[in-house]
């Protein structure tokens, strides 16, 4: 392991001049003879490039993906094109933030307390957007329309309770939770093999909740998402939330193939295994109360709506 650290460290300080730059600055020490302080360079936001090209894609993404909308030529095009740059910027960052944890070994106590706290307002900022979504869904459904026959779910859409896919969805995300957390359980009491095997299997649940979701979008369902304020915002929800399901499984699987190379994750030092255990039980609680107030509780409102059309 040491050699391996040996070799990509002079890797970076012969061909990368950005890595150089942040060394150089990393070791020079104040001046004073009686207090010899060490400089560390990740208070110093000036080196953390990324998030900054990373907002400026970001924006760039939603703004012609909002024009495209309104059907502006060659919007969706540059939309698309400013998808990739987020996710070449993300790569970059996340692989420099790789580096230095793993190779540099820089990642000290308060330098992992700091991204924890970064990890817990980017869930929080996740948090207020799904209760966008909710807030408009729950606003529909207390206040019907009397073009909907004052009922939350309209006239001609079927019900969703007559299929079980969804609740089979359900019991395999929530299986992966668990499958997860105690994978993670064991690589903190020293085995080796077992927690790779059970986090492929989480993964494999994840991919097959997102094929579960991608046959119901196709077979099931009879609505679309223009049909209604319904079918829009049913879509958004489950399309949002599948789309954090494919975030989490790719953060899954790099930390799989992490650990699998067994090179750096010790019993004590598996961060970003835990960032993305967290990740998941966040996309697991959104589904649950996803799954009960748009599966469930229109199931009870669906029963009352054909009661009262034959009665």
């Amino acid at each position: 392991m040491k050699l391996l650290n040996n070799k990509y460290k002079n890797f970076f300080f012969e061909y990368s001049s950005y890595w150089d730059t942040y060394i150089r600055k990393d070791v020079q020490l104040k001046k004073s003879f009686m207090n010899l302080n060490y400089i560390h360079y990740y208070n110093e936001i000036p080196y953390t490039r990324w998030p900054f090209f990373l907002a400026i894609s970001l924006f760039t993404t939603v703004f012609y993906l909002l024009l495209s909308l309104k059907r502006f030529d060659w919007t969706l095009q540059l939309g698309v094109i400013g998808l990739g740059l987020v996710a070449y910027y993300t790569f970059m960052w996340f692989n420099d933030m790789f580096i230095e944890s793993s190779i540099f070994g820089k990642y000290n106590r308060k330098i992992r307390a700091c991204l924890v706290y970064g990890f817990v307002l980017f869930i929080l900022s996740e948090c207020a957007l799904f209760s966008g979504f909710f807030w408009t869904y729950f606003d529909r459904f207390f206040h019907p329309s009397i073009y909907t026959g004052n009922n939350a779910l309209p006239y001609g859409i079927q019900p969703i309770y007559k299929s079980t896919t969804s609740f089979i969805a359900t019991l395999l995300l929530m299986s992966s939770g668990v499958i997860f957390n105690y994978s993670a359980y064991l690589l903190r009491t020293g085995v080796w093999n077992i927690p790779s095997l059970y986090i492929g299997i989480g993964i494999l649940f994840g991919f097959s909740f997102l094929y579960i979701q991608y046959t119901e979008y196709n077979n099931i369902l009879t609505f679309n998402i223009t049909e209604s304020v319904y079918g829009s915002i049913f879509y958004f929800l489950t399309g949002f939330h599948g789309l954090h399901v494919v975030v989490g499984l790719i953060f899954l699987s790099v930390t799989f193939l992490i650990l699998e190379s067994r090179s750096y994750y010790t019993r004590e030092r598996h961060f970003s295994l835990s960032l993305a255990i967290f990740y998941w039980h966040f996309v697991d609680l959104i589904w649950i109360f996803l799954y009960f107030s748009v599966y469930v509780w229109n199931l009870s409102n669906s029963y009352y709506y054909l009661w009262d059309v034959q009665f």
